[in-house]
């Protein structure tokens, strides 16, 4: 009888020994075996200053808020990278407060489906405005544009950020975007270096008027400026006003034509044959600077078909996967790699911000990655790439 009792005893402590435990473990975090991986883009978000516009964290929206985003084009690699940080910041937003169906926040992403289309912009514009967005985000084609449909922005109480690229309107609260001006002037540090600190210079502008054009050929003529003048800045090519340079090359062609040759017209003249004539204008020119993808590519096409690329040294901004090959193989010496997909998400933070009448940094800046022959292959320069 004792020995039973001991034993039912015995069970009864290994039992509750067991149910002890099983309760301390089920307290306990569990080892499953899996890692949590961070999201791809997470280094995007990590080179976003100031560090509150990476996150959605307190931003207490009301639910169906509506906030509108209006971009320079659609379809390239650029905007489309722009596109998807702005999806995913609303999709972060609304998880973060808990929205579902009619209750999320809502944010639109809209551009002209042309490069530059300074008219569609202003009619995707007046769409959005009759709309009576919370925010509005503009990255505008020029800096002075839009200017009419602004003021009556700002008249309705509408609060107005840029992003990407400037807008000179006095109601701008913030601007979200890469810091040009440094980024300018590392391009030219590295020209510098490339060309030995002695040489001449052509600048290809993708414009002649927008805020990131503008301050992108300023910057990097200034930095030249501070060498003890054996670097040249001998001329700047605008591609808006390439259809312009054309028309100078015809009336140059029809001036030195013979009786009866077929006198040339503006229509006949190829882009090629523009990059040639500055060129020829200027045989001492051993480096070129390009201000965006538009302007890289173009000198990157026409000096090939000049066989002019081992001779002059190319630096400049943005990369599709012709540029980053060309890179790659040494035809191109550097780009400045953007952020758009860390532009897009801040820009949704920022325009959220002004919702809530919180306070906005004057700019956010959204960081940028120098990408060379030696490095493109680096993981963190990989992350970047888009």
């Amino acid at each position: 009888m004792k020995r039973k009792v001991i034993t039912i005893v015995a069970v009864l402590l290994a039992a509750l020994g067991i149910s002890a435990c099983a309760e301390k473990k089920k307290d306990e975090p569990q080892i499953t075996g899996k890692v949590t991986e961070a999201p791809a883009y997470q280094n995007n978000l990590k080179s976003i200053s100031p560090s509150a516009y990476s996150n959605v964290k307190g931003i207490p929206l009301q639910p169906g808020t509506y906030i509108s985003i209006i971009g320079k084009s659609t379809g390239s690699a650029y905007w489309n990278e722009v596109e998807k940080g702005v999806e995913q910041a609303t999709k972060d937003l609304n998880k973060e407060l808990g929205y579902t169906k009619e209750k999320k926040i809502k944010v639109a992403y809209n551009a002209p489906s042309e490069v530059e289309d300074i008219d569609q912009q202003v009619n995707i514009l007046d769409e959005e405005l009759a709309r009576y967005p919370d925010a509005l985000a503009i990255a505008s084609i020029g800096l002075d544009a839009c200017r009419v449909q602004l003021d009556l922005a700002e008249e309705n109480g509408i609060p107005i950020i840029s992003f990407d690229s400037s807008n000179s309107h006095n109601s701008i609260l913030s601007e979200v975007s890469t810091n040009n001006d440094k980024a300018a002037r590392t391009c030219a540090n590295k020209i510098s270096d490339e060309i030995s600190e002695a040489g001449n210079i052509l600048i290809i502008a993708h414009d002649s008027g927008s805020g990131t054009a503008l301050e992108r050929e300023n910057s990097f003529k200034d930095e030249i400026g501070v060498n003890d003048g054996t670097i040249k800045i001998v001329d700047t090519l605008y591609l808006d006003k390439i259809n312009e340079i054309k028309k100078e090359i015809a009336i140059s062609k029809n001036q030195a034509l013979k009786h009866g040759e077929t006198e040339v017209t503006a229509e006949s003249i190829s882009d090629e044959e523009v990059l040639a004539y500055y060129l020829d204008k200027h045989p001492e020119i051993n480096a070129c600077y390009t201000t965006n993808v538009l302007a890289t590519k173009f000198a990157l096409e026409h000096l090939k078909a000049l066989d002019k690329i081992q001779e002059i040294a190319v630096v400049g901004f943005d990369g599709d996967k012709e540029i980053l090959e060309a890179v790659a193989n040494g035809e191109i010496k550097g780009v400045i790699i953007q952020n758009p997909f860390g532009i897009g998400y801040a820009t949704v933070v920022a325009a959220a911000r002004t919702v809530l009448h919180m306070g906005n940094e004057a700019k956010v800046d959204t960081g940028y990655v120098w990408v060379t022959a030696e490095n493109i292959e680096d993981e963190f320069i990989q992350s970047m790439i888009y």
